[in-house]
């Protein structure tokens, strides 16, 4: 493979800016910006929101709006959500990232067909309804994060 072929001499490219009050946005507004999950606990989008693109600084942070009010989110968070392991993990780390208030715990390990007791795992302890409620609002999460490519903001 040629080295040269990899590199260009000369290229276009678009740099998003956020502006606020006709200013851009500098590190130290964006610093103020209050921190909120565009999502509440069970991972349903909050009313109106609009997202605008993802700032890299010493973590990346999802900029969003609702239309009244400017907030910031981790990616982070997003992310550990959206590739939460529904098999392996434990419902202590579900309940990390979401709220299972509404679900219906199996009571009795047996009525999900476990012969060696316990388990703390997710997929044994959850519905089968309850884990397709989670893969689809982790589906929309991942579609949410790959629309983000390409849409850094520069501050």
């Amino acid at each position: 493979m040629n080295i040269d072929n990899l590199f260009t001499e000369k290229t276009t490219i678009d740099i998003s800016v956020v502006k606020l009050n006709n200013q851009k946005i500098n590190k130290t507004i964006f610093n103020q910006i209050v921190i909120r999950s565009s999502f509440d606990r069970v991972y349903s989008l909050s009313k109106n929101v609009k997202f605008l693109g993802y700032v890299n600084d010493k973590i990346s942070m999802l900029l969003w709006t609702n239309g009244v009010n400017i907030y910031r989110c981790r990616l982070k968070d997003l992310r550990e959500f959206a590739f939460l392991d529904l098999e392996n993990e434990t419902i202590e780390k579900l309940k990390e990232h979401y709220s299972t208030h509404n679900f219906n715990y199996y009571q009795n390990p047996y009525e999900r067909g476990d012969e060696y007791g316990y388990s703390d795992k997710i997929w044994s302890i959850l519905t089968n309804d309850e884990i397709a409620e989670i893969r689809s609002k982790q589906e929309f999460v991942k579609e949410i994060l790959n629309a983000l490519i390409g849409r850094q903001i520069f501050l």
